[in-house]
């Protein structure tokens, strides 16, 4: 409800720009441009909020779906472990952890006919759906 707010909000700068005269601003140009930029940056943090935790999980099945066949037998626990700890290196886990979450992301990668089940990705929307919600 409050985008289409910010939708309408906006088309009533737009319009009002448009009526004025060839160089001239209004005077509410300042803070009316304020509001866009404002409604802009609320947008892309919610969808950061949303969609950020999917990426990995979304990464993870990537190279499952690359290491997919005779293939993943062989590269599918390097490739796998390497990208798993290239996520959870971003993390404040201790080493045995980061190295136990690169495991599993490897052995993931290797298991045959997991190439076309996003797992990684339905874990990680199941962690953000279960996460405590931050009321302000």
């Amino acid at each position: 409800m409050k985008q289409i707010e910010n939708t309408k909000e906006k088309n009533r700068i737009c319009e009002n720009e448009i009526n004025m005269p060839f160089g001239q601003k209004s005077k509410d140009s300042g803070r009316e441009q304020e509001k866009i930029q404002q409604a802009d940056e609320n947008f892309f943090s919610r969808l950061r909020h949303a969609l950020g935790p999917l990426v990995p999980g979304f990464f993870i099945d990537l190279v499952d779906l690359i290491t997919f066949g005779p293939t993943g037998l062989f590269l599918g626990l390097f490739l796998g472990a390497g990208a798993g700890y290239m996520i959870v290196s971003k993390t404040d886990l201790t080493f045995k952890q980061k190295m136990a979450g690169a495991a599993i992301a490897g052995t993931y990668c290797t298991m045959p006919f997991t190439g076309f089940l996003p797992v990684g990705t339905l874990i990680a929307a199941w962690a953000r759906f279960h996460e405590k919600p931050d009321h302000k």
